[in-house]
């Protein structure tokens, strides 16, 4: 078995990724209403592109939530490296 990730590393890693989603997503939000409109959305192309896929409540607005699956959706399911220590 090849060890390519710890459980302590990868969380660190989730973490990292929720932080910087978390910041991208208040720079996006540019009236501050807790959502990100299509409008606003427009500022980051590929959100455009996969809007229904992230817009699962269908309300034309992407919550914080809603936002997160884009950086989750988008990491690579590699399994050989993803393997966790036992």
């Amino acid at each position: 078995m090849k060890l390519k990730y710890s459980f302590p590393m990868l969380a660190l890693f989730v973490a990292s990724l929720a932080s910087a989603n978390s910041e991208v997503f208040e720079q996006l939000d540019s009236n501050q209403d807790a959502f990100v409109s299509q409008e606003e959305a427009a500022q980051l192309p590929i959100l455009t592109e996969v809007w229904a896929e992230l817009d699962t409540d269908k309300d034309g607005l992407l919550s914080q939530t809603e936002f997160m699956n884009l950086e989750i959706s988008g990491m690579p399911e590699d399994s050989e490296n993803s393997e966790v220590a036992e």
